[in-house]
């Protein structure tokens, strides 16, 4: 059931490129449905976002990092539930594309 609503969870980026949408996951799954969208600005490619709840309060948190385009990198924190921002932070280094572990 965790990893279902680690999948659901869908997050646009910089591009507005819908992540976590389709329906083929399983025969007895609902299709996936954009919960919500968010401009961060983040150069984020080809990388996901990654979803978890760190502070055990039943909402997941969503957490997308990157380069902006002033070359400035930040990681950013949304509130899974309705995707406003919770915090976001200037890295000391610069980010390129990662995947959700390197986060």
């Amino acid at each position: 059931m965790r990893i279902k609503q680690i999948l659901k969870i869908a997050v646009v980026l910089t591009f507005l490129i819908p992540v976590g949408y389709g329906n083929l996951v399983g025969a007895d799954d609902p299709p996936f449905v954009l919960k919500w969208t968010s401009v961060a600005g983040c150069l984020v490619y080809d990388v996901s976002p990654l979803a978890v709840d760190v502070d055990n309060n039943g909402v997941m948190e969503v957490f997308v990092s990157g380069p902006l385009a002033s070359g400035v990198s930040k990681i950013f924190c949304f509130y899974g539930n309705n995707g406003t921002v919770k915090w976001s932070i200037t890295s000391p280094y610069g980010l390129t594309g990662h995947n959700p572990m390197l986060i």
